[in-house]
């Protein structure tokens, strides 16, 4: 497993048995398989090992594992000019870095509300 929790492909190699016999065959393909790690994925807590069992047990022969989200947000962010980049290095990076002063001053006023809340609490208790 990679450091950042991805699968490397070759986890995935030994979920189709290999013991068919060559020449063509009709199979069940899942062309459009999400992974935990997938921004839609319902159930973050599924292992590898479980997503292959499932496979497995459904009689899946063939899985394109896609990570669409990935490739969207590369796309997008290869088309931002250099000078809107601000040195970040993904889509990811910019975006938090442009939406960090905005998120700052909503817990600013979430505190301040806080503190208005109890204020008004405890002048009419």
């Amino acid at each position: 497993m990679y450091t950042d929790g991805r699968l490397p492909l070759s986890y995935f190699s030994t979920a189709v048995p290999r013991h068919r016999p060559v020449g063509s065959q009709w199979g069940k393909w899942d062309l459009h398989f999400h992974i935990p790690f997938s921004f839609d994925y319902h159930d973050k807590s599924v292992s590898g090992q479980q997503i292959i069992e499932g496979l497995r047990k459904n009689g899946i022969d063939v899985v394109a594992i896609s990570r669409f989200d990935l490739e969207l947000k590369s796309v997008i962010f290869s088309h931002v000019s250099e000078d809107k980049m601000l040195g970040a290095g993904s889509l990811d990076e910019l975006l938090k870095f442009k939406t960090a002063p905005l998120l700052d001053r909503l817990k600013q006023h979430r505190l301040f509300t806080q503190i208005a809340d109890a204020n008004r609490r405890v002048y009419l208790e």
